[in-house]
């Protein structure tokens, strides 16, 4: 088994694993997330999925959120509140510019500036839309703090920055639900 690294953010503990890419994609995202989720309850674990699409853990009554790149897989969970995650490649920063209409709305293309922050703000909306767990459309119903806050809005449901940061390779986005 791959090591798996180990961060705490208050109450949220977050494992990060390198994924077995010799597996077909599907498979070793779902065994590698599979593997960290054990390790983190200390006992094996099967994930499933609510009927929102957010995962399961069958006698987890935490909160769980997963993410994952090309090379890493990311599961954050959390006891006592609804915790969303995302990670992505950092190199994937410089096709943002291009993307981000997508999904930021102009004053955040603004305010996240530059390939870098624009990839952090892409994390920030992915991990909010994970913590809400509402059905939100990205560009209009997520709103980043543009003033130095850590509170997003995503469909009117508050949602706090525990991290956004660069980590290795990877930039990782750590939020929760107010």
């Amino acid at each position: 088994m791959n090591e798996i690294e180990i961060l705490h953010y208050v109450s949220t503990t977050v494992g990060l694993m390198a994924i077995d890419r010799s597996l077909p994609a599907r498979q070793a995202e779902r065994a590698a997330a599979q593997a960290v989720a054990s390790f983190l309850l200390g006992r094996e674990v099967g994930i499933d999925h609510h009927s929102d699409g957010a995962p399961l853990i069958a006698d987890y009554r935490g909160w769980v959120s997963i993410s994952h790149s090309r090379s890493t897989v990311a599961v954050a969970i959390d006891p006592e509140r609804a915790i969303g995650i995302d990670i992505e490649e950092r190199e994937r920063a410089p096709r943002l510019p291009k993307l981000a209409p997508r999904v930021l709305t102009s004053t955040e293309i603004a305010t996240y500036n530059g390939p870098e922050e624009l990839l952090r703000a892409w994390t920030l909306k992915e991990a909010a839309y994970k913590a809400a767990r509402a059905g939100v459309d990205f560009l209009h119903d997520i709103q980043l703090p543009g003033d130095g806050s850590r509170r997003i809005t995503a469909a009117g449901i508050a949602v706090d920055i525990l991290a956004s940061e660069p980590h290795g390779p990877l930039i990782l986005s750590l939020v929760y639900r107010r």
